[in-house]
C-alpha cells in the first residue's frame, strides 16, 4: 500500500460527493492499495460541521479553476494513485 500524507502547501480543494451532493473539501492525504486509491477529506457544512474521512476515488473529483477546462476525468489526478504534483 502507498499513502502520502500532503504538506499544508500541497493540500488540494476537491469535491467531495455526500450523499447526492458535491461539496467542496480539501485533500489532506492519499493511499493505493492495489485495488484503486482513496482520499483523505475534510469538509465542512457550516461552523462547528466539519468532518473528516477517507473516500474512494469515484466520490472524488478536482475543483475546476477554469469553467472553460473539460473534467480531468474520475478522481483526482486520474486513477493511477501516482504521485500527485
Amino acid at each position: 500500500m502507498t499513502y502520502v500524507d500532503l504538506r499544508p502547501d500541497r493540500v488540494r480543494e476537491v469535491q467531495v460527493l455526500v450523499g447526492d451532493t458535491w461539496l467542496v473539501g480539501d485533500l489532506e492525504a492519499y493511499r493505493h492499495d492495489g485495488n484503486g486509491w482513496s482520499g483523505f477529506v475534510r469538509w465542512s457544512v457550516g461552523p462547528g460541521l466539519t468532518h473528516l474521512g477517507w473516500h474512494p476515488e469515484e466520490r472524488l473529483r478536482p475543483v475546476r479553476t477554469d469553467a472553460l477546462s473539460p473534467p480531468q476525468g474520475p478522481g483526482v489526478g486520474g486513477s493511477s494513485g501516482g504521485g500527485r504534483g
